[in-house]
């Protein structure tokens, strides 16, 4: 289980790199690549609410390690919020309507 949450970390921070390299953006990190990288992910990569937040979190938390590691010299996600979703509660057929 362990495995495929590392697993799906890194998909996200590949999936990041990767849109940096495309666009050809700068060696600073900046929140408006992240913000742009939002934008894209929602927009022409058609990404769920729910699946961006993953990857904002992911973000987020690599930011931190590189920072406590020393890769990084500033948060380039500070101000980056997670994206509001549809809480809607799941309807959950009950034993009459099951029979």
């Amino acid at each position: 289980m362990i495995s495929f949450f590392l697993n799906v970390y890194e998909y996200d921070v590949n999936q990041f790199l990767t849109f940096l390299q495309n666009h050809e953006c700068s060696t600073e990190l900046t929140k408006t690549q992240v913000r742009r990288f939002i934008q894209y992910q929602l927009g022409i990569s058609n990404q769920k609410p729910r699946s961006m937040n993953r990857k904002i979190s992911c973000l987020q938390s690599f930011t931190k390690y590189s920072i406590l590691e020393k890769y990084l010299k500033h948060d380039f996600m500070t101000g980056i919020e997670t994206l509001k979703t549809n809480d809607e509660l799941l309807v959950y057929m009950k034993l009459p309507d099951l029979q």
